[in-house]
This record gives C-alpha cells, structure tokens and sequence, in this order.
C-alpha cells in the first residue's frame, strides 16, 4: 500500500490561465470521497483565492462551477511547479507566510481530480474576502499614493516606485504594517522602506497581506518620514491604474526592542554569486527578503554559529524576477554573537544575457530575545475537524464506521481525515552535529490550532514514528525509529557516516488527527560547502535486478513505463543470493512483508510504501512470504527517483535500492 506524499511547494495563483482548461468529462466515474464542496473548497479559499477570484489578477476558481472545467490544469501545474509564487523548498526554514501546499492538501487535490472531481451535496462555505479590510483593525496612519501607477495591458513584470507621506508629526514606533492596491489585477507584491533611514520595514503578497513584528518590537519612524513603496506589477489584457494604500499601526508604548535591517551583499565567485555577514552581537532574525536582478537563480542562506553549528535559513531553487516574496520566520531565529550568515546564489539556467549579476539579502532583526513572531495571514477559521475513519496510506478512503481499506486491507483509524493543516515539527541536534560522532535528535510536535504539545499518537505499521534520513546526494539511508519521552517529544541517537547535508523526514499520526510527513533539514558541522554541490545526480538502473547480502531483488514496473500523476506498480521478485532459489520465507517487518521508500532526485517528493495486507479477503502479513512482493507508487512528478526496499528474512534487515525514471503523461502516450 501507498502513502503519496508530494512534498512539493506550490500555489495555485497567476499564471494558469494561459492553459485552456482540460475538462474533466461529466461521465468519468466516481472514485473519490473527497469532495468540492467539503475539502476542495476549503483548500482554495485558503491557498488560492487570493488571486483567482473575481475582480483579482487570475481565472475565478470560487464555487464548483468555475473550478470544475480546470481541474484537470490545476492538477498539471501543481505537479509541473510551473508557478509557484512560493519558490522556498519544503524542509529548509519555516515560515509563517508560507503559501505552499501541505501534504494533505496536495493529496486531496488529486485525490479530487482523479476521482472524477464530485462536487458533493449542500453548499460550499461562502468565500470571505478580507482583502476589502484592513487585517489588523483601524490603523493609526493611512497613507495613500497621490497619484496612481498606470500598467499598460499585457506588459511584462516590472517593478514600480512610489513615494509615501507617512503624515507623522512626532517619531513613532511602528508595530505593524498592512497594504492594499488599488487594482488587485495587476500587483504581485510590494515592499516597504524608509526614505530618510533606509530601513525595510517589510513586505506584501496577495496570500499574506499583513505582517506584524513579535509583542515589544517596533521600528522608530522618523518625524515626517516618507516610505518608498517598490510595487511588483504586471499588466492584464487592459490598461489598469493603481492606486495603492499603506496602513501603519503605532506601539501602544516604548518598545523592549528595536527592530532594524542589516543588508548582505553578494559579489561574483565564477558562476555563483556569494556574500557573508558576520553578527558582531547576538541578534534575532524575524524575516529576509532576497532582491536579485535580472534572471533566476537557486538561493540558499546559511547560518553558521560559532560551534559549528549550521542551518539553513532558506532555499529557494527557482527564485526569479517574475514573483518576489520576503520569508518570515514562523518562529524568529535566534542567533548568538559571531554567527556567520553566507548567502550563495547559483544560476538556475536563465540565458546568458539573463543571469543574476546581483543579489542583496535585507535581514529584519532586533536584539536577542525570547519573545514570538505573530505574522497576520489571511483569515483562518480554527479547525475542529470531523471525526471518522480514514485509511493512513490512502487519504481519499475515508468512511464513517470502522472497517479496512478497500484499497489495501490496512484497519482504518479514527481522525479529522479532512483537516489538511501540517503540525509544528521543531527539530534539535545535540550536541553540534559532527559526521562519525553520535548525537542526539529531538523532535517536538504542536497541535496547529492550539499550540499545545502533542502526547498522543496512533500506531502505523507497527511503529508511532517512522524517520528517514537521506544525504542530499542520495547516497546514505537510514530507516529508524525515534522513542517517546515522557514530556511527549521523541528521541533518537543517530550518527551520520559522512560531512555534508541530510534530509530528514518525519512520518506519524497525531491520535485523532491526520497523518503527517514532514521534512527537515540537517547539515553537518564539519561540511565546509553550499548544498548546491551536495545534489544528486541520479542515473536509471538499466539493469534491474541487484544482489545485496543474501538476497537477490528483480524489480519489474507496471506500467513499463511510470507515467507521472498516475497509480503504477513495483514487483520484486526475491531469490536467495547463494542459491538462486526462490524466497519463500519472509518474515513480516512493520506489518508488512516488504517497506519501501522513495524520494525524487531534488528531494521534493516522496512515497511511503507497504505491500497490501489483505487481499482477496485474507490476510498476506502473517506467516512467511515471498518469492513476490509488490508496492504501489504513485510519483507526483515526472522526474528521476530513488527506491530503498527494505526486506525481513531469518532475522536479517536488507536495504535494496534502485533508481528509475517517471514520464509524462505526454511522452508515454503522446499529446491527447
């Protein structure tokens, strides 16, 4: 059985309309329980109407009616990452201005699209559109441009410059921004900065409208200071004028803190373009906001403390021109004195006339302190969820009785199977993490609603937590299980063979929640360089069969060729190494006679998989089996990916890996 986890960053906004919808025909069955009027709707009010709704920059995808004929496109631009507005990669930072889709929701949208996109009965919520309101209540000060910006139809993405009168008769410290265009048609983003000073005072998208510095934390803004409003526009198919409004909100009181920006600039090191800011007093990171031109490049920024330590603050492998986007810390970074923040940008392919000849970084921060960053997203309602039966592998079988998977044969388990939210995952290492040296790895989980730790957690083969970790060159798995503590985080401890980067992927099942695979990143203190040299260069097995320890694995793909966006097969046949004879005699390991896991070569998506429990009505985990072995896969993307089979014979654990290739639906079988 499968468990698809597209950990992939997208958002369905601009962009898409330049495909003619592929219409899901009314006749095509119905396979799915996911359903628009129930999950989908509320995927897209959260995620996407933003920008596609009327009177905004995109196709209206508001009720079942306009959404419906784009399923289809929908489903290939998600997969093909052809926009997304969010361009930082999942698992390297966490940010509170994310627009990315969860695991959950990229599994329920194509759960929608496949199953015959259902519309359901009843009505979908009504969409609210609190672009119309200032997000944080009246403001103190409402500066609005005197004149308007005129975008010429269909004119390309540039950026536009407006200077505000901020009207203020005193110094006054400012805890909060907000920003509305005038034309939300044409504006894809803006960002703020103070003429007299030079500081950046933040940023503004469509999906993330307001931004709101951590409780004592304010910037000082001159007497009669004028703020540069730089506006990202690009034309539609007429004339438009812009008329934007800044909103700023005043601190109640003296601020603890002061918040102020710090630029790191890059110069050119042969391809790449690099810079490094040493903190001289320990500081706190609340956002950065990356300026590049011309061209796109992969970005990563980098913070090496003075132990050794090192984390990456962001990657974003496909940053360009086109859209911009500050990242807000979910929690602010705390960083001690003499901490070395390194920014690399490497070009992403652009022509040569279009390669990034600079990059500057703007770095919010203030003091060191304890103290939370609240960034005001638009309107989330709290999710209670609606408790029922689901199967873990497979988020579309849900039911409302206990029974098994009709899928796989895997027991149903009792959840909010419709709530699409990721909990907070914090991940520690002690002591700094050195390859060839144990250390310790924490991991804390927090409900998304409350906050509030989370004790409880369902068994899922067998196993409360399943963790892997991967080299970012592909080379080293590990498939381990951390133990709880009393105070309800897990622990492991681990050693890593090599210097370098690791992802970290983290599988569990909140006790009545929804299930979660979660990414993270770790990097080795004694890894001397930038994760671009760590990337796998993947090559497909052109021979597909492989002997490792006693056992010899051939492999056989149903279709022959993996088609992206659909169901496919992995048969493995098992003989014995030594004696070629068939295995007969496997034993169950986590529940199954088989575990697979598979990764894409640009880590972004991966699949969790066991072989079927039931079939035909008996159960096929108990007793001994082999010599077959068969795993679903469903691989979002097309691409190049890794399997690691894991199998159990006579007490011994063997890791069996393969590489193979996924196509497009076009390449196996042509334009339809």
């Amino acid at each position: 059985m499968n468990k698809v986890r597209a950990l992939v960053v997208a958002l369905l906004v601009a962009g898409a309309w330049v495909f003619w919808p592929r219409v899901v025909l009314s006749h095509n069955p119905i396979t799915t329980t996911v359903l628009f009027n129930r999950e989908i709707a509320a995927l897209l009010q959260s995620k996407c109407l933003q920008c596609h709704a009327d009177g905004k920059m995109a196709m209206s995808l508001a009720t079942y009616e306009a959404a419906r004929p784009w399923a289809v496109a929908i489903k290939e631009e998600v997969l093909a990452r052809h926009m997304p507005p969010w361009p930082a990669e999942s698992g390297y930072g966490q940010f509170a201005n994310d627009a990315g889709l969860t695991t959950r929701e990229m599994d329920f949208l194509l759960s929608w699209v496949e199953g015959g996109a259902p519309e359901g009965d009843g009505a979908a919520p009504a969409f609210v559109d609190h672009s119309s309101h200032w997000m944080l209540g009246e403001p103190q000060v409402t500066a609005t441009a005197r004149q308007g910006v005129v975008v010429d139809a269909n004119s390309a993405a540039h950026m536009a410059r407006l200077v505000l009168d901020s009207g203020l008769a005193q110094d006054t410290w400012i805890r909060a921004i907000d920003f509305r265009p005038g034309d939300p048609r044409v504006a894809r983003a803006a960002f703020f900065t103070v003429v007299e000073t030079g500081e950046y005072l933040g940023g503004w998208t469509p999906w993330s409208p307001s931004t709101e510095l951590p409780a004592g934390v304010a910037f000082r803004l001159p007497a009669h200071a004028h703020i540069a409003v730089d506006v990202l526009y690009r034309g539609i198919s007429e004339q438009a004028t812009d008329v934007p409004r800044l909103a700023l909100y005043a601190a109640g009181e003296t601020p603890m803190r002061r918040a102020s920006t710090v630029t790191l600039r890059t110069s050119a090191a042969g391809p790449q373009l690099r810079g490094r800011l040493v903190m001289s007093a320990a500081t706190t990171l609340f956002a950065l906001r990356p300026e590049m031109q011309p061209g796109g490049a992969s970005i990563e920024v980098t913070a090496t403390r003075p132990d050794g330590s090192r984390d990456v603050l962001v990657l974003a492998k496909r940053f360009g021109a086109d859209w911009q986007t500050p990242f807000v810390f979910r929690q602010p970074v705390s960083l001690p004195a003499g901490t070395a923040v390194d920014v690399v940008a490497t070009p992403d392919g652009s022509p040569p006339g279009a390669a990034p000849r600079s990059l500057t970084v703007t770095m919010t921060r203030y003091d060191d302190m304890p103290a939370r960053a609240v960034l005001v997203p638009a309107h989330e309602p709290e999710q209670e969820g609606t408790t029922a039966w689901f199967c873990p592998m497979h988020p579309d079988v849900t039911s409302a009785q206990e029974g098994r998977c009709r899928k796989c044969g895997m027991t149903l388990v009792a959840g909010h199977p419709f709530d699409t939210r990721d909990y907070a995952l914090t991940m520690r290492a002690t002591p700094g993490v050195r390859s060839g040296t144990p250390f310790q790895l924490r991991f804390d989980i927090r409900n998304p609603s409350s906050g509030a730790p989370v004790r409880d957690f369902a068994v899922v083969h067998d196993k409360r937590y399943h963790l892997f970790v991967v080299s970012h060159d592909m080379q080293v798995f590990q498939h381990v299980h951390p133990d709880q503590q009393p105070d309800g985080s897990w622990t492991i401890e681990a050693t890593v063979p090599k210097p370098g980067a690791y992802r970290l992927v983290s599988d569990f099942l909140p006790a009545g929640g929804a299930p979660q695979l979660l990414a993270r990143t770790l990097v080795t203190a004694d890894f001397t360089g930038d994760l671009a040299s760590q990337d796998a260069h993947l090559q497909p097995d052109t021979v597909l069969s492989r002997t490792v320890g006693p056992l010899t694995a051939a492999v056989k793909f149903e279709p022959p060729q993996l088609v992206a966006g659909e169901y496919g097969h992995l048969e493995f046949t098992l003989t014995d190494a030594k004696t070629k004879e068939p295995v007969t005699d496997l034993q169950p390991y986590l529940g199954a006679f088989g575990h697979a896991f598979v990764l894409s070569e640009d880590l972004r998506d991966s699949v969790h998989s066991h072989p079927p429990e039931w079939r035909d009505g008996k159960e096929i985990s108990s007793g001994f089996g082999g010599p077959t072995v068969l795993f679903e896969g469903y691989m979002p993307r097309p691409g190049r990916y890794r399997i690691w089979t894991q199998f159990l014979r006579r007490g011994e654990l063997t890791t069996i890996p393969f590489t193979f290739e996924v196509s497009t639906v076009d390449q196996v079988y042509g334009r339809r």
